[in-house]
């Protein structure tokens, strides 16, 4: 008889309260629920795990082991023995047990003979992360997630909690690129402390007002609705999470409106202009599946373009719901005005939000079963894996001429991904040499981790300067 990986045990109460971060929310003061994927996924990741009896791919045990053997370091850190995990997800393991599991952090310092030890099948894997989990009172589904992220038991996962028909196993080119992004996203992360950075963001309470670049004030926390990867966010609650635009396309051709600029007299004047509707495609770093592990995304923002006789209009708030007039806030000869723009959907009585909201894979089902964004308002976050990238990635890069995209592949330069496509544009640009997006992308890591910074440092402060003042008040 088949082994059964009894995972029962391991349940607990969603996201107990934790000491050095808060618990990943499973609801929000709103009463929104998690995005429905990832909340699919959390649900399934365990009959994923009992179904997958080996690893499908060569390099999944490594990348497993890996991941596992950052977490055991990670609870040895806290105090908490690698031999008490071992022993709470595998009863009866010795220590040398853990060569079979664990590898160091990064799996090319390994041996080929300790690979070669390393088991085939994510069981004992699994039990000992969620062993991990359990004591380090993190979720264990959000565990699970992040070992196996990627990996066969992902496309397992996938089949199971999307209920849509296994594809074939992604091209070549979908795999090694899923691969060499998440290398030189591992490299931005070390260069610029960015899981650091994460742990941090997640125990500090503010907002990041996107628009603005800067942090504000608040009562949540930078990472309210806990990890990204299927995810999704409104502008208002931005997570602040480093990311450079690869590909733009236009959703929607120049279209005839109206922006009706305010006075403060409650005047108007009205304002022909051209309307655009753009869909940003844009590779991002932050927590994919826990809020302690920087990783790679994708993020999808949908923006609106304004100009009037050719003159671009500055939107300071690009993001609109498409589904009516709209208040917005302009910049006009230099001076920020209160606005309204009003303008048409095509086809005629047709939501621009509904009409806009284009599946995943540009044709059919979306990952979801349904669209792209839950609305235009909301920025998505989905995981690197080889059938992301093919499904975001294989279109053509001539749909939308766009002065921020990368350039074009040289002629020379040989790649693996389709010509004239997004992925082959991406993956000539991280074959560069010098690579720009990868420097780009450390530069902007570096620079919002350093916001965070700066924000808590400045909060501390001026809680310290209240505290003095009710000394003073006790002692006069």
């Amino acid at each position: 008889m088949a082994t059964v990986i009894e995972f029962s045990r391991f349940r607990q109460t969603k996201n107990p309260t934790m000491t050095q971060l808060p618990p990943t929310p499973v609801e929000t003061n709103a009463g929104q629920a998690l995005a429905p994927v990832r909340d699919a996924e959390r649900t399934t990741i365990q009959q994923a795990v009992s179904r997958t009896k080996k690893f499908k791919r060569g390099q999944d045990a490594a990348t497993v082991a890996a991941r596992l053997g950052e977490v055991l370091e990670r609870a040895a850190a806290q105090g908490i023995p690698k031999t008490r995990v071992l022993q709470a997800g595998w009863p009866g393991a010795r220590l040398k047990d853990l060569d079979k599991i664990t590898v160091p952090p990064s799996s090319q310092g390994a041996s080929a003979s300790r690979l070669g030890r390393l088991q085939k099948g994510p069981g004992n894997y699994a039990r000992v992360g969620m062993a991990a989990a359990r004591l380090l009172r993190m979720d264990v589904d959000d565990m699970l997630l992040h070992l196996f992220r990627g990996t066969s038991v992902d496309a397992v996962n996938e089949e199971l909690c999307l209920r849509v028909l296994h594809e074939p196993e992604a091209e070549e080119c979908w795999g090694l690129l899923s691969r060499q992004i998440s290398e030189m996203v591992a490299w931005v992360i070390r260069g610029a402390r960015l899981n650091d950075h994460v742990v941090r963001a997640a125990a500090t309470r503010g907002r990041y007002d996107l628009a603005a670049d800067k942090l504000l004030p608040a009562s949540i926390v930078l990472f309210q609705h806990g990890p990204l990867a299927n995810n999704f966010e409104s502008y208002d609650e931005f997570p602040p999470v480093p990311s450079v635009l690869i590909h733009e396309d236009e959703l929607a051709h120049f279209r005839r409106g109206t922006l009706r600029l305010l006075s403060p007299e409650g005047s108007a004047e009205a304002i022909k202009v051209n309307v655009r509707i753009v869909r940003e495609l844009r590779l991002a770093i932050g927590p994919v599946d826990l809020l302690t592990e920087a990783g790679p995304l994708f993020e999808v923002r949908t923006r609106v373009d304004v100009a009037a006789e050719g003159n671009p209009i500055r939107l300071l708030r690009p993001w609109l719901y498409l589904d009516g007039t709209e208040a917005v806030d302009v910049l006009w000869n230099g001076v920020v005005r209160s606005a309204v723009l009003d303008f048409e959907p095509e086809p005629e009585h047709e939501a621009e939000a509904d009409q806009l909201r284009v599946p995943l894979d540009g044709a059919g089902e979306g990952l979801n079963g349904g669209p792209l964004q839950p609305e235009h308002v909301y920025a998505v976050w989905y995981p690197i894996t080889p059938r992301t990238c093919q499904r975001l990635l294989m279109r053509s890069a001539n749909d939308f001429q766009s002065s921020v995209g990368w350039p074009r592949v040289r002629e020379n330069m040989a790649t693996l991904c389709l010509s004239g496509t997004v992925g082959a544009a991406l993956e000539g640009a991280l074959l560069s040499q010098p690579c720009e997006l990868s420097e780009t992308l450390l530069a902007e890591a570096r620079r919002l981790s350093a916001l965070v910074i700066d924000f808590a440092a400045e909060r501390r402060l001026h809680a310290v300067a209240l505290h003095e003042q009710a000394l003073q008040r006790w002692s006069s």
